[in-house]
């Protein structure tokens, strides 16, 4: 699909200090720059098919009780243009970590799955 292509093939930097996509970001570039030991094929890290997500989590209360808590987990593709970006049909949620407290210490242990996969 040409639409997740789009970060190095159409996107522009116009030399501003606006932030228009996560690949303008510092974060972005570091990566590129101090991670290249995790790519055992040098062509692997820069073919644009790669897809980069973010993943993103806040928990909720789903009775209002503070009883129970529930932590949706979501990724969503970094790589499309910024109008598709952040689309509802683009987010995915990839795991519910419930409990009866926070996750905010233990989230680690529900996350290597998904990290390590």
């Amino acid at each position: 699909c040409n639409a997740m292509t789009w970060h190095k093939r159409q996107h522009t930097y116009d030399n501003t200090d606006e932030m228009k996509h996560p690949l303008d970001s510092e974060c972005w570039k570091e990566l590129d720059r101090c991670h290249p030991q995790f790519v055992v094929d040098p062509q692997f890290a820069v073919d644009p098919r790669n897809v980069r997500l973010v993943l993103s989590s806040d928990g909720f209360d789903p009775f209002d009780k503070k009883e129970y808590s529930c932590w949706p987990v979501m990724l969503s593709p970094l790589n499309l243009p910024p109008t598709l970006c952040l689309q509802r049909k683009f987010i995915f949620l990839s795991m519910l970590v419930p409990g009866p407290k926070s996750a905010t210490r233990s989230i680690d242990v529900f996350l290597r799955p998904l990290l390590m996969s």
